[in-house]
């Protein structure tokens, strides 16, 4: 078989409600010339049907059987049917844009020293609304000094485009750095050639109430921190005791829809905002500091 361009590694469990979206939004690409390797993992859903659909109406598509062993498993799993020098992320509840997957291809295909790219990314909530914009660093030693303070979006994972034969040099994704396996691997890119980001939004980027990085917060603070000081032992530096952040303030679903409020009213996006202000004030609406969570959207949205 002809080699493609590119690889696509899509993970997939219970997201029938979003991944019709997913895969329209790579059909859409400007780039068509890659493959997919979707890897049901389990899902309890209609996923696999729509996996295997997507599979019988086109040939680039192949749906592997992930045995629901988890998101580092699949993605492994993705890499060893690789056929393509280059390798992108795609999750199954986001969107990427028209463009994203040429421009990435383009930009490495012109950068031989970046083993790594990314894309700027569009926040947005489980239903589409806009939140916020995230634009990482484009430059390598930003990104590597932002990986190095414990910062989760250096590169947004779902984003990553990164070349096939490094990949796999490196041995793929950690399970033992489960939920924050991204991170892990950047480190370790790092090692062996240049980050980068496109600045432009190429994907929007969903939230969950559900998602590790809610959730699993604590876990992925200490897992970044033995990820880290694995960096620091390599480079000759004395460990860290922590990281410079600690427990998370997103501690309930209240929590959460105060902090989507903020980000939608520092990005000027004021109907969301106050959306979710109404949705956190609703849930615990005794509390003075829901109420005020009001006045503090209304001075943000007058800022941006």
């Amino acid at each position: 078989m002809r080699m493609p361009r590119l690889s696509i590694l899509l993970p997939v469990r219970d997201a029938a409600d979003y991944l019709p979206e997913a895969i329209a939004s790579l059909e859409a690409q400007t780039l068509q010339d890659w493959e997919c390797l979707a890897i049901e993992d389990g899902s309890t859903d209609s996923s696999a049907e729509i996996l295997n659909s997507w599979q019988k109406r086109d040939t680039r598509v192949r749906v592997l059987e992930g045995g629901a062993q988890g998101i580092v498993h699949a993605l492994n799993l993705g890499l060893a049917e690789a056929k393509a020098p280059m390798i992108a992320r795609m999750d199954a509840d986001d969107i990427s844009l028209p463009t994203r997957l040429e421009e990435q291809v383009d930009f490495m295909s012109t950068h031989p020293d970046v083993v790594a790219c990314g894309t700027g990314v569009s926040m947005v909530d489980p239903v589409g609304r806009m939140l916020c914009p995230i634009h990482p660093a484009t430059d390598h030693s930003i990104i590597v000094e932002r990986l190095i303070k414990g910062g989760a979006t250096a590169i947004v994972h779902p984003t990553l485009m990164v070349r096939t034969k490094c990949l796999k040099k490196l041995g793929g994704y950690r399970e033992i750095f489960c939920h924050v396996e991204d991170f892990d691997l950047y480190l370790r890119l790092s090692d062996v050639g240049k980050l980068a980001n496109l600045d432009g939004i190429l994907l929007h980027y969903r939230q969950h109430a559900a998602s590790a990085n809610v959730t699993r917060r604590e876990q992925q603070c200490v897992l970044r921190l033995k990820a880290l000081n694995e960096y620091r032992e390599r480079h000759g530096h004395l460990p860290l005791e922590q990281l410079a952040f600690g427990r998370s303030h997103l501690n309930t679903l209240t929590d959460l829809y105060a902090d989507w409020s903020m980000k939608a009213a520092a990005a000027g996006n004021s109907k969301v905002a106050y959306l979710y202000a109404l949705l956190a004030n609703a849930r615990e609406f005794w509390r003075p500091k829901r109420w005020k969570l009001f006045w503090q959207v209304y001075a943000l949205s007058r800022q941006s």
